[in-house]
């Protein structure tokens, strides 16, 4: 057998797991492995503005894949391994494969300070599966398969590889064989005596009530045959959205803080809540004692049984009795779909009608609207679209305004609730997906954190959307400083650049929006140029409605500005 380095069969091993694109930022430490990507005919480097980003674009990358694949990133030592720390958080939380694989000093060095030196795998052991500092060499193809098969095992998530320089020069013998050393792991519970008491739970039910979450995004329609067969509705968690499309009767749309009334309230006056792949998070239960009070029972099917474990704590204080399957989505589905019941569900109504109140003047529900409406008129093939969003107001109304119609559309971050993702993310989703259409709606606040990512996009002629929602604030924490802060706002209003020149500085074509009257050509112009392009629509600061205000039950909620004088929602702060 021939001898290549390690860095070289770092660079052979991607290769054969397919992986096509590899995100970072250059450094001493990580030269032999970046010198692998010179030239190369098989995988694309991208640089980013910095690590954060890097990470980022990697995240979007896969989610905008269904998970499929992980996202790659590499980066040098030190303050390249502390700017991935956020990244791996966020593709932690939300079940994101990502593979970081990341240069350390020499080994002689370590331990000594030495210049870009941190103790990378201790930073990172709690925001990934799985790392290791690679000492041994000749373990290279073993220490490969299990980070990749760590991170692709359900639940997924991030891995984290570190590697001395000086081991990167090291040669090995040529083995590119994969040996899985870390196989999927066998499910721990029958899902056939599972599913027979799914069968009794659903005859006894006379309110039964799906909530979706990103586990159902590869349910391959499964999901809409078991609510059709039975009659059961269906309301869905941020990243579950279009797992079942909203146009259907059976769907309720998004739940929680922020989620549509008729789904909140759908949830408390349900008997039978069928939670599948999803958390049951803080921001979709509300208070947990007061939660679904009519359903004493509880289903929860998912991957993980880590996951599973967490949701029976999780209630283990309540009344309510949990029943856990640790069964992907689409196999669980399956099965109940074969049940013969004799009779269905039949206690839903679905009301459609939006609680926005239209103003004369601009609003970021506003845009929403006009985009959403905008896509049908231009004919834009809604499964063919990549809706992308930072953190904020603007993310969640994307969420209650667009309509989702195919799963895994919304790439956002979720549990982490990380500004600044929403360019990246785009980014990361263009590449993955070169003929379909990205569109990046962010808040001013969002923008400004990666808006140095305009770089990446001028370098490599990434044709994304970004519609800027600017009211020179972040107003969702505006709000909360006046409702439970008593007004002692600090640190949430923005002194913005002005984003038309800061786009030109890029060469990229943008254009500003004050009026409802312009909106619908402004997005029109926007969406319809085949370049890049940036639209800056100037918008009234306003509070997101509905708020299910935190330790509150999801049918106390704030849908309008006169809830505010019927629901004590003030918590003054002491002089």
């Amino acid at each position: 057998m021939g001898k290549i380095t390690v860095a070289r069969y770092i660079y052979k091993y991607l290769v054969k797991r397919n992986i096509k694109n590899v995100f970072g930022y250059s450094g001493g430490a990580l030269l032999p492995l970046l010198n692998e990507f010179y030239n190369s005919d098989n995988i694309n480097f991208i640089k980013n503005s910095n690590e954060q980003c890097s990470g980022y674009v990697a995240e979007g990358y896969s989610k905008s894949l269904n998970l499929s694949q992980p996202g790659v990133v590499i980066s040098t030592s030190g303050p390249g391994v502390t700017n991935l720390i956020t990244p791996l958080q966020n593709a932690y939380n939300d079940g994101t494969p990502m593979l970081a694989i990341t240069a350390q000093v020499p080994l002689e060095s370590i331990g000594t300070d030495a210049f870009q030196e941190c103790n990378s795998t201790k930073l990172t052991l709690h925001c990934t599966k799985w790392n290791r500092l690679l000492t041994n060499p000749f373990n290279i193809h073993e220490i490969l398969d299990i980070a990749y098969n760590t991170s692709m095992n359900s639940r997924k998530g991030p891995v984290h590889l570190d590697i001395p320089k000086n081991i990167l020069s090291i040669e090995v013998d040529d083995r590119i064989l994969m040996k899985d050393y870390d196989k999927e792991k066998e499910m721990g519970f029958n899902l056939l005596n599972r599913i027979d008491l799914c069968s009794i739970l659903l005859e006894q039910s006379q309110k039964p009530l799906i909530i979706a979450g990103q586990g159902c995004n590869l349910s391959d329609g499964f999901l809409t045959k078991v609510s059709e067969k039975f009659n059961i509705p269906v309301t869905t968690t941020l990243h579950g959205m279009g797992n079942m499309d909203e146009r259907h009767p059976l769907c309720l749309d998004m739940l929680g803080m922020h989620g549509h009334p008729n789904s909140n309230m759908s949830v408390q006056e349900s008997d039978l809540i069928i939670g599948i792949g999803t958390r049951f998070d803080d921001r979709t239960v509300g208070d947990i004692v007061n939660y679904a009070p009519n359903s004493q029972n509880i289903i929860h099917v998912d991957n993980s049984l880590e996951k599973c474990n967490k949701v029976r704590n999780l209630f283990s204080n309540t009344t309510k009795t949990v029943t856990t399957i640790e069964s992907d989505s689409k196999n669980f589905l399956k099965s109940l779909h074969r049940l013969n019941l004799d009779k269905k569900s039949d206690w839903i109504k679905n009301d459609k009608k939006y609680y926005y109140n239209e103003t004369g003047k601009l609003k970021g529900p506003d845009v929403i609207k006009s985009i959403n409406k905008t896509i049908d008129l231009l004919k834009i093939d809604r499964e063919k679209t990549f809706f992308t969003t930072g953190v904020g107001n603007h993310q969640m109304w994307t969420a209650q305004h667009i309509t989702w119609t195919h799963p895994g559309k919304i790439i956002t971050s979720g549990s982490l609730g990380t500004m600044g993702v929403g360019v990246p993310f785009a980014i990361g989703s263009k590449i993955a997906n070169k003929d379909h259409t990205v569109i990046c709606i962010d808040g001013d606040g969002s923008f400004c954190m990666t808006c140095n990512e305009l770089l990446t996009l001028k370098e490599n002629d990434i044709p994304i959307k970004i519609f800027i929602l600017n009211d020179s604030r972040q107003q969702m924490v505006h709000v909360w400083q006046k409702l439970f802060h008593n007004k002692r706002y600090i640190g949430t209003d923005n002194i913005n650049p002005d984003f038309r020149l800061l786009a030109e500085a890029y060469d990229i074509v943008s254009l500003d929006c004050y009026t409802k009257r312009d909106l619908d050509k402004c997005v029109d112009n926007i969406l319809s140029y085949d370049k890049c392009d940036i639209g800056i629509f100037h918008i009234q600061p306003e509070m997101c409605y509905p708020l299910v205000s935190p330790g509150s039950s999801l049918d106390n909620m704030i849908e309008n500005e006169n809830d505010l004088e019927n629901i004590d929602i003030y918590q003054p702060t002491p002089n």
